[in-house]
C-alpha cells in the first residue's frame, strides 16, 4: 500500500481480505466465518481484532491522502478507516446487477455517509451492449442520482452516441451532490422500482 500511495495513486480499491483471512466468501458463512477447529496463530486475539488490525495497517501505509474502497471487506469493522465500501459483488450482466446493484443500493444506502461512502458497483459493458442498455441505462441512472458514488466502466469503442450522452448527462448528474435515494417498494421488492429523490420520484423497470 505504501509503495502504492508513492507511485502517487490517489485511489486504492482492495479486495478478497475477508476470503483470505477466513477461508470463506460471506454467503457460505452462517453464523461461523471460520471452518471447526480454525483459529490465527496469535490466539490472544479475535478474528475482528485481526480483521480491524490489518485494516488500519492498510490505512496506515496508504497515507491519510488516499481514498480507500474496501471491497470483500467486513463494514463494520471497516467503518471509520476506510472511505469507501463496495456493497455488493460485480454488476458483470444483467441479473447479477439487478441482485448485487439495484438490491444492495436499495437495503444498504442509509449507511452512505454514516459508515462510509457506499459502493453499489460501477455501471458498465465489455462489449457493445453485453448488458442490455434498456436496463443498463436505468442503472446508470439510479446510480447518477442516488446520492452515492458513481463508477462507470464503458471501453470507449463499445459506446453508443446515445449511450455517451446519457454518460455525460449522469457524471454531471453525480457531481453536483444528490441526497440519498429513497425505495419506495422495498417492502415488497427485492429490487425496488420506486424511488424517491429528493422531491422527486422515478420508477423503473428491472
Amino acid at each position: 500500500m505504501a509503495r502504492f500511495h508513492g507511485w502517487g495513486f490517489e485511489l486504492i480499491k482492495h479486495d478478497y481480505t475477508t476470503y483470505d483471512l477466513c477461508g470463506r466468501w460471506g454467503k457460505d458463512m452462517g453464523a461461523e466465518v471460520t471452518g471447526d477447529g480454525w483459529a490465527f496463530a496469535d490466539r490472544s486475539k479475535t478474528t475482528a481484532e485481526v480483521i480491524r488490525d490489518l485494516y488500519q495497517d492498510i490505512r496506515q501505509a496508504a497515507g491519510d491522502d488516499t481514498v480507500i474502497i474496501g471491497c470483500n471487506t467486513t463494514g463494520h469493522l471497516a467503518a471509520g478507516i476506510f472511505e469507501m465500501q463496495r456493497i455488493g459483488d460485480d454488476t458483470s450482466e444483467w441479473n447479477r446487477t439487478r441482485d448485487m446493484g439495484v438490491n444492495c443500493l436499495a437495503f444498504r444506502s442509509p449507511q452512505n455517509g454514516t459508515f462510509f461512502a457506499v459502493d453499489a458497483d460501477c455501471a458498465g459493458q465489455v462489449s457493445s451492449n453485453s448488458v442490455p442498455w434498456e436496463k443498463n441505462g436505468q442503472w446508470l441512472s439510479l446510480l447518477a442520482h442516488s446520492g452515492t458514488p458513481l463508477f462507470v466502466s464503458f471501453p470507449h469503442e463499445t459506446v453508443s452516441a446515445a449511450q455517451e450522452k446519457a454518460l455525460r448527462e449522469a457524471l454531471i448528474e453525480a457531481s453536483q451532490g444528490q441526497p440519498v435515494g429513497e425505495p419506495l417498494d422495498w417492502m415488497t421488492q427485492r429490487a425496488p422500482e420506486k424511488w424517491r429523490f429528493g422531491r422527486t420520484e422515478t420508477i423503473y423497470s428491472w
